[in-house]
């Protein structure tokens, strides 16, 4: 018999396949019934047990292995059916094809069983697994695993009792039931695994092999990997999300990565500690767009509150949140989000099941949003907050097919449908009352560029819908009768151009509603919102009519109020918002709005965006704002100055954008900030001093015109700055930047007053440097030391001249070079000798002196 002990610790086991074989003997053993698997997040806990789910199987240790997400809202029946649909119990089988491909029209509506008992379920459990059982008996002992992925969410005792009494009875000794859980917190348990990091030499093995073997061949690649498996911190889920995501750029074109350019910069990425790991933060920066920056904060924002969904569910999410706006076909924008999923799932950021669930990766839950609108300023409807707690059971099941996405069911069966989307173009004008007619257990209906005028009696006369999303439905006029709707909890009417006002009482029933979008309507004032003490967000952007808003005292659980575009609006018509003691966003950007209400006390306010909103020039106190963490000015042309000296105690601050503002000093600002632009600030005469900035990653001072002076001497300090932008300022002289290897662009155009650059030295990461129009700079800093340099501008140093030993071979990765208008004349003879080596070149440019067919070079 295998020896047990109480607990084995990880570290002590070596290799992942010697972890796996360690738990798989732990199973095999006669006294042992259950294993817990104990770590913190991202440590594989769920990745291990998979493997040993699988393997059991492959094996033949086992019958049967079963599978249970146990989410925060889990919910006993779904646990039933999952089992079923293991078991290939279920009728329906998910398939992306329509579904008259896999349901038999003809088949009996009553023979399809869409809503089956649990305890019919049950009994069609028990008895497929005896089956299965009986047929193992012959072949040994075989034991049934019943995998428990528990992840943070206990599974209540009497739900696993009537788990279990699903199960065959484990009393006999042949074919025992042997249950292996996943924890994140350690409990008492007869036999529990903990799950240290990784040794330095296991993670370097897991890297190596999973990464793709083009990367091989870049020179320095030992040492690169060596470097990256050190940030891991032993954490595989870091290891599994930085190999997707350089594996993605390996096996995709890309005009932002090189393979030389992806691997450096997960082998050379720092950032503050913020509770992820970088390699995490790293793979995200390295995603190609916005759109999938969007669903995946969506899906950190969903993931957080729920567990694992069918992909259907999340793409249909991503659809209704508005982040494949504009779209005129619901097959396309489904074709999109199904790109989206399997780009997240290829990058590791979301795992996939069996049987389609999908959930996120753990180790990227804890990550900060960082972007200025956040979450909350891209969303259209917010559902991943509004139902993250409560009794809702989600979307349902549901499948994408001619035009609309729906409940999976029958096409027969229509009265059984609950979620419906639908494009305007298949519900036919003349005919969309009755179309919807025979639906009356729709609890979410989201309609997109529908042609109607008003909204359909037989809408009006359900008494279920949850969701009612009405968008760019420009032809609609009146929404009066929409407050028959008591039960709404998310409205959304967006891109009715054509609705100039609404009613007083329009909104005064739909007391359970919590998130309402009317953006883009043409409406000057809204309706009372005083009942709507359940509202969580309050969308109006480009509401370009209205001007002032009811008064929001009595929405005290309003978290989002965003008036982005409403170009009108001009001012609040309370004087404080300090009963708004929930809200964590108020975007004000491109309004008229010249003076805020005090703000007093917000303990939950994180962001304040005031983007153009030109008519502003003073802010209320921001003293009272402990979790502050953005404020947006940019373009609000006439602010001035703060109200308050200091924002030192402001701990969560982190991107202060003072950019064309007038302002002429800064208050105090704390350590924590990130970014900090202040760009065109017209009136900025000098840089104060930085020191206390140490977690600082971007500065940008880049067209302030004036500014003649930076207070600090050096900006070693600064050792997170990746980006410094100085161009078109007064300065003569910079500070050091020597030694600052996070340096990543350093932007010093039309810098005239510039004579000398600092000493460079240590800059090993520099892509970007570009002092193109430092007409009186006159010497070039030692090139060699540049190896990662992408882009090298030197066109309009007039003044330059070539000393010493001057050379472009070490520039390997050199993309770009300009040297039109340098007063260097022989560079281009330089830069002619070294052009073999510069084998990504792609632009070279020098009017005058020098030309070259490139194209040829290349070839």
């Amino acid at each position: 018999m295998y020896s047990v002990t109480a607990e084995q610790h990880m570290e002590d086991l070596g290799t992942m396949e010697k972890r796996k074989s360690h738990i798989l003997k732990l199973l095999e053993d006669d006294s042992v019934s259950t294993v817990v698997l104990v770590g913190d997040t991202g440590m594989g806990k769920t990745w291990m047990a998979r493997e040993i789910s699988e393997c059991a199987v492959r094996k033949g240790s086992c019958y049967e292995s079963l599978w249970l997400s146990v989410t925060e809202k889990y919910d006993i029946n779904l646990l039933y059916k999952s089992i079923a649909h293991q078991l290939s119990l279920s009728f329906i089988t998910e398939e992306w094809g329509d579904e008259d491909e896999y349901i038999d029209s003809n088949r009996d509506v009553k023979d399809m069983k869409m809503e089956e008992e649990p305890e019919s379920l049950k009994h069609k459990i028990k008895a497929k697994l005896e089956e299965k059982r009986s047929a193992a008996l012959h072949e040994g002992k075989k034991y049934l695993l019943l995998v428990l992925d528990e992840e943070g969410h206990k599974m209540k005792d009497n739900d696993l009792q009537d788990i279990r009494a699903a199960l065959p009875s484990s009393s006999s000794d042949r074919n025992p039931l042997k249950i292996l859980v996943t924890k994140r917190k350690s409990e008492e348990a007869p036999v529990k695994v903990t799950f240290k990091p990784l040794s330095h030499e296991g993670s370097l093995t897991i890297l190596a092999n999973s990464i793709d073997k083009k990367f091989r061949k870049i020179q320095g690649f030992e040492d690169l990997v060596d470097a990256i498996a050190q940030k891991s911190m032993g954490l595989p889920a870091a290891i599994t999300v930085i190999a997707g995501a350089l594996n993605y750029i390996a096996r995709h074109s890309s005009g932002d990565w090189t393979l030389e350019s992806a691997l450096e910069k997960a082998a050379f990425y720092e950032k503050a500690d913020n509770g992820v790991n970088p390699l995490i933060s790293c793979a995200y920066e390295m995603f190609p767009s916005t759109v999938i920056q969007n669903c995946f904060w969506h899906s950190v924002q969903f993931f957080r509150k729920h567990g694992g969904v069918h992909y259907n569910e999340l793409i249909t999410h991503w659809i209704m949140e508005g982040n494949f706006d504009p779209f005129d076909h619901i097959e396309k924008a489904y074709k999109k989000g199904h790109c989206v999923l399997m780009e997240l799932l290829d990058r590791g950021m979301l795992k996939i099941q069996d049987d389609n669930i999908v959930s996120m990766e753990g180790a990227a839950l804890n990550m900060i949003d960082s972007r200025p609108q956040g979450y909350g300023g891209i969303a259209n409807l917010g559902m991943a907050s509004v139902f993250g707690s409560g009794e809702w059971k989600g979307l349902g099941r549901i499948t994408q097919t001619d035009g609309m996405i729906k409940t999976l069911c029958n096409p027969k069966n229509w009265q059984k449908v609950s979620t419906l989307l639908i494009d305007g173009s298949c519900l036919p004008l003349e005919s969309h009352d009755t179309f919807l007619d025979c639906k009356q257990e729709l609890q979410v209906l989201a309609v997109f560029n529908a042609k109607f005028t008003s909204i359909t009696s037989s809408l009006l006369k359900m008494d279920k819908p949850l969701v009612l999303l009405l968008r760019s439905c420009n032809l609609l006029e009146d929404i009066a009768h929409i407050k028959k709707l008591r039960k709404l909890e998310v409205l959304e009417i967006s891109g009715a151009s054509q609705i100039k006002s609404l009613p007083e009482q329009l909104f005064d029933g739909m007391t359970d509603l919590q998130s309402l979008n009317l953006s883009g309507l043409e409406i000057q004032t809204l309706p009372s919102l005083s009942n709507l003490k359940k509202l969580r967000l309050l969308i109006l952007r480009r509401c370009s009519c209205l001007n002032k808003l009811p008064s929001l005292k009595e929405l005290i659980n309003l978290e989002i109020l965003d008036l982005s575009g409403a170009s009108s609006f001009v001012r609040f018509n309370d004087q404080t918002l300090s009963f708004l003691s929930n809200i964590q966003m108020i975007d004000l950007s491109g309004t008229a709005i010249g003076r805020l209400p005090k703000f007093n006390h917000l303990p939950n306010l994180t962001r304040i965006l005031l983007r153009d909103c030109c008519s502003i020039h003073m802010l209320p106190n921001l003293q009272q704002l402990p979790r502050l963490q953005i404020l947006d000015l940019s373009g609000a042309i006439t602010f001035n100055k703060f109200n308050c000296i200091s924002m030192a105690s402001l701990d969560d601050f982190r991107i202060l954008d003072l950019s064309k503002t007038l302002i002429s000093e800064l208050p105090s600002i704390p350590s924590s900030l990130t970014e900090l632009k202040l760009i065109g600030c017209s009136e900025l005469l000098k840089l104060p001093c930085t020191t206390s900035l140490k977690n600082l990653e971007l500065l940008d001072v880049s067209n302030s015109s004036k500014l003649m002076e930076i207070e600090d001497k050096s900006f070693q300090h600064l050792k997170y700055l990746h980006y410094l932008n100085l161009s078109n300022t007064k300065v003569e002289n910079l500070p050091s930047l020597s030694n600052l290897k996070n340096l990543r662009q350093l932007l010093l155009k039309d810098c005239s007053l510039l004579k000398n650059l600092p000493d460079l030295e240590g800059l090993s990461g520099l892509e970007v440097l570009d002092i193109s129009g430092c007409e009186n700079l006159d010497k070039l800093p030692n090139l060699n030391a540049f190896k990662m340099l992408e882009v090298l501008d030197l066109s309009g140093c007039s003044a330059l001249k070539v000393e010493g030993n001057v050379s472009f071979e070490e520039m390997s990765r050199l993309r770009k070079l300009s040297l039109d208008r340098c007063g260097g004349m022989n560079l281009s003879e330089i830069a002619a000798k070294s052009l073999e080596c510069m084998t990504h070149l792609q632009i070279l440019w020098n009017h005058k002196r020098f030309s070259i067919n490139l194209q040829a070079h290349q070839s």
